[in-house]
């Protein structure tokens, strides 16, 4: 199967992790010793391993750039690729999240960028009347997430909330989160929601409109 690579900006998050998936890989083949081994590290072979259950194509978009790879995929490559075995996993999937969230807060920004009207519109969520409550509200957010050892992809699955609306909650170039979102994201991380909605109304409409502040 041919990988085929899209065009991408210089700077863009996916090429860079994409770029560093090919090195991963690159890498494996040169400490190879045996004709052997640089056949057991083609992309072909790691998809047909029954352990990790994914496909050949998924390898390729990974490398190609084309789209990040799934937690699954990854821990095909990494586990097949890196000197250090499942070992090296935790680094490559921080790596992945942090990818994840640069592509999430380019895409924001971008339609910021190209929809300024939206922000002066108060219905959909967007309007920021006191960017300093949000910043603490996140702030708070990412606290209790630190103190309890979690990632966001498993902030998302305990509070049942997608990988991508936990990301955007959470990011500094991200929109003011709905009520629902942030209730959601306070009972998997068991905080009060009074004090988050108060600052999240604070956000949106100001401290006359939300009452008092909690910091």
């Amino acid at each position: 199967m041919a990988n085929r690579r899209r065009k991408l900006e210089p700077g863009d998050p996916l090429t860079e992790f994409a770029a560093k998936l090919r090195e991963l890989q690159a890498g494996a083949i040169a400490r190879a010793r045996t004709p052997q081994e640089v056949e057991a590290l083609k992309i072909d072979k790691v998809a047909a391993n029954k352990e990790w259950r994914c496909g050949a194509s998924t390898i390729y978009a990974a490398l190609s750039g084309a789209r990040l790879p799934s937690i699954q995929t990854l821990r095909a490559m990494v586990e097949a690729w890196d000197p250090r075995g499942s070992n090296g996993f935790p680094a490559w999937w921080k790596e992945r999240d942090a990818t994840q969230d640069k592509i999430i807060s380019r895409r924001v920004a971008d339609q910021d960028a190209n929809a300024s009207s939206l922000r002066r519109s108060p219905p959909d969520g967007r309007q920021i009347a006191d960017p300093a409550a949000l910043a603490a509200l996140r702030h708070h957010l990412a606290i209790a997430l630190a103190s309890q050892g979690l990632n966001r992809t498993q902030l998302a699955q305990r509070s049942a909330l997608g990988r991508t609306t936990v990301s955007v909650a959470l990011s500094p170039a991200g929109p003011a989160p709905s009520e629902g979102t942030i209730g959601a994201l306070c009972r998997a991380l068991h905080l009060d929601p009074s004090p988050m909605l108060y600052l999240l109304r604070q956000a949106r409409y100001g401290p006359d409109e939300a009452g008092e502040v909690y910091v």
